[in-house]
């Protein structure tokens, strides 16, 4: 009845978004909360390290270092 109800006043996608957010509402309690932290832990950390990279010099940059020597 409930999910009649559902699809009668919303259609398929109330029916698919209020089964969304009974998914979303479960990950977290129990067991389901300690994997949901340890994978949003990985992305942010993966995030930082992607982002956090140094960028490679420019081909066409004067090495700054080279140019310290010369000048001594």
């Amino acid at each position: 009845m409930y999910v009649h109800d559902m699809v009668l006043y919303g259609g398929k996608t109330n029916m698919v978004m209020g089964e969304f957010a009974e998914w979303l509402g479960s990950i977290w309690h129990g067991k389901r909360l300690a994997f949901t932290v340890a994978v949003i832990t990985l992305l942010l950390a993966g995030a930082f390290f992607y982002f956090g990279a140094p960028l490679p010099p420019e081909p066409d940059a004067p090495d700054e270092n080279k140019q310290a020597a010369n000048d001594t």
